[in-house]
């Protein structure tokens, strides 16, 4: 119901992230990233989203991370699992990921270029 405004999709795609749905998870975040590079900033959604809850996150990464390491040529695992490192406030260890993510990608995702350097992207503000 609000296709201009990157929460709802980063939301969505943690939601399919939750319940092994990759490919629709990569697309919502996808989506939530190309309309605001830093939505993967904010490591506050997670903690909303997981609260104290550490050992389910964990757990979620975990699972990414096998399947990533079960299909080697699969992007959307390797975008899943950078983009859940990076929004968890864990940008140094997502960002190789990401750049995996962004070699298997034929052509080129333009929305994941800005993503490669070692800073985290700007964040930007919003209600919760």
């Amino acid at each position: 119901t609000a296709p201009d405004m990157p929460e709802s999709y980063y939301r969505q795609g943690f939601a399919l992230l939750t319940v092994k749905q990759y490919r629709l998870a990569a697309k919502a975040l996808r989506i939530a990233v190309e309309l605001d590079p830093g939505m993967l900033r904010h490591d506050k959604l997670v903690k909303q989203l997981y609260g104290d809850n550490h050992l389910v996150k964990e757990s979620h990464v975990e699972q990414l991370a096998s399947a990533a390491l079960e299909n080697p040529k699969n992007g959307d695992l390797f975008f899943l699992l950078g983009a859940f490192l990076g929004a968890n406030d864990e940008w140094d260890r997502g960002l190789p990921f990401l750049r995996e993510a962004y070699e298997l990608a034929d052509p080129k995702p333009d929305f994941l270029a800005p993503l490669l350097v070692p800073e985290r992207p700007e964040p930007v503000e919003f209600d919760t």
